[in-house]
């Protein structure tokens, strides 16, 4: 066995895993090192792109989707690499299940695709003991990435929510700041209904504050 191509892999696995914990599951808006500066390179682009076209904020429009989609792929890749990594470090850990001939790089990408992501198709098989394990590990570590990416992508939808809630509510009060006042002020004070809408829009506040 290649243990600097097998020890390589499991470092890309667990970075990929561990990105993916931080930025799903943090308690701060923060993200993990590979997704921050994912978001960061698909802001610039989109800036770029933006300033270079000249097509009004198309591109800054989109550039939040594709941020999620980048930090989706960022992970699946990084995942997929390393246990590939981990599956070429010997060359007899993955053999067709048809006629035991080892399988080639290719293959090798081909079988851990499936069994990372899938519950795989049985025409390539792990032939030795540690690759048995390699491969039951690999289909657990697919299954907990694809549930921590369902959990961020329900986070960031939910604020997307809050935030179009919380801006209608606004909007509803007047265009700008003197219009918000003057639909608000009766002569004498504010009324009851401008009162119980500010009040709606602060807790609408505190609740989007709380899931970030």
């Amino acid at each position: 066995m290649n243990v600097p191509t097998a020890l390589a892999g499991c470092a890309l696995v667990i970075l990929a895993l561990a990105d993916a914990v931080v930025t799903a599951l943090s308690m701060v808006t923060v993200t993990g090192p590979v997704s921050g500066r994912v978001a960061r390179a698909v802001w610039r682009t989109s800036l770029a792109l933006n300033a270079r076209t000249g097509r009004g904020s198309v591109f800054l429009k989109w550039s939040g989707t594709c941020t999620l989609l980048a930090t989706f792929t960022t992970w699946a890749v990084l995942l997929w690499a390393g246990w590939w990594l981990v599956f070429s470090a010997d060359t007899a850990s993955v053999v067709a299940s048809r006629t035991a001939v080892p399988a080639d790089g290719w293959d090798r990408v081909y079988f851990t695709g499936y069994t990372v992501f899938t519950l795989g198709i049985g025409d390539y098989v792990p032939d030795t003991a540690w690759a048995q394990v390699a491969t039951a590990v690999a289909s657990l570590s697919g299954l907990f990435l694809v549930t921590l990416s369902l959990t961020y992508l329900v986070q960031v939808v939910q604020a997307v929510v809050h935030k179009r809630v919380l801006a209608q509510q606004i909007h509803c009060l007047g265009r700008d700041a003197f219009g918000i006042i003057a639909a608000g002020w009766t002569g004498s004070g504010f009324s009851s209904m401008f009162n119980g809408l500010l009040r709606g829009i602060l807790a609408l506040q505190g609740r989007e504050e709380s899931h970030p």
